[in-house]
């Protein structure tokens, strides 16, 4: 996406706007650079601007099993474990994962 966009604004010449939002987002400027975007056109907001904090949490495994299976399933239980007591209590979650197919696992 990011590629054809920058082709299509060499070959046309009429400047794009790309807006980009993310609430977890950890590093703004390195995406900024990655999207060629000048610095001045960066705005970031702190935590001062959400109107409910936002927790992170990272799940990981000590003891980890050397078969892949076996450790995907460790982490899963683990993360189980956090989300639902997380909803439990009444609040909201989202798991990152490192891959799309992870997503369904």
């Amino acid at each position: 996406l990011v590629a054809r966009l920058h082709r299509m604004i060499e070959t046309t010449q009429i400047p794009v706007r790309l807006a980009g939002l993310s609430a977890t987002l950890p590093n703004p400027s390195h995406v900024a650079r990655f999207l060629s975007v000048r610095p001045e056109h960066l705005f970031e907001f702190g935590q001062e601007y959400r109107p409910i904090p936002l927790q992170q949490t990272f799940c990981g495994i000590l003891k980890a099993s050397k078969n892949y299976f076996q450790k995907e399933q460790q982490l899963n239980t683990i993360c189980w474990s956090v989300v639902s007591h997380t909803l439990k209590r009444g609040f909201q979650a989202m798991v990152f994962v490192h891959s799309r197919k992870g997503t369904s696992d």
